[in-house]
């Protein structure tokens, strides 16, 4: 039951698709063996139990003794030796590779970072390119909150909350009009930090065509 409720939550808040089928299969697939293999074992037939103690509860054959004891001290030093030698496999992180967990570009630093609203102020070609700034753009606003929702409000005033973000290790992407089937729309556009703003790639799908640059709302 625990392993289905984490994995339908996970499924709520990342719904599936194309993109991320794979992380997705890496749930399902051990919850269905672990599934299969509690109702294997609950059709064998069970053992009749005896009828009389074998071994009275005051034996001392109960109690634990020395070799338990070691065993308990010596776990902690051994996850420790576990941990030095994962870490001395390798200098660092895969480049590419992998949410980074530790430091200043740490996954759960960049999500912390996104929530909240950005006004657009500019544009770019690439994201490394000068930023232009313009007030004829596409967008006035974006928000991203904590359940992974994206509120997108346009120059019209009008505001579109049927996008969602997530992360496809290791950048930050939006996958518009993820809370519909089949929109007409549908795409998805990859997020950038650069300096104290955001960088989205506009418009979805179109590689290359440039960003739309985001400052943080004050």
């Amino acid at each position: 039951m625990l392993i289905w409720v984490t994995v339908a939550g996970y499924t709520f808040h990342d719904v599936p698709s194309a993109s991320n089928i794979d992380g997705h299969l890496i749930l399902w697939v051990p919850a269905a063996a672990a599934s299969l293999l509690l109702m294997s074992m609950a059709s064998r037939p069970r053992t009749a139990a005896p009828s009389k103690a074998t071994v009275s509860a005051s034996d001392s054959r109960w109690n634990v003794g020395r070799r338990y004891w070691i065993l308990c001290a010596a776990l902690p030093v051994f996850l420790l030796c576990l941990t030095e030698l994962s870490l001395g496999m390798q200098d660092g992180p895969l480049e590419g590779m992998g949410r980074k967990r530790f430091g200043p570009d740490a996954y759960w630093r960049r999500v912390e970072r996104l929530f909240g609203e950005w006004n657009a102020v500019g544009k770019t070609g690439s994201a490394d390119a000068p930023i232009v700034r313009t007030t004829e753009l596409p967008v006035a606003s974006v928000t991203f909150d904590e359940n992974r929702g994206v509120t997108v409000t346009l120059p019209s005033g009008e505001a579109v909350d049927t996008h969602r973000w997530y992360i496809s290790n290791p950048n930050v992407w939006i996958r518009w009009h993820g809370r519909l089937e089949n929109h007409p729309d549908a795409g998805e556009a990859l997020v950038q930090f650069r300096d104290d703003g955001l960088l989205i790639a506009w418009p979805a799908n179109a590689h290359g065509a440039g960003f739309v640059y985001f400052e943080r709302e004050e």
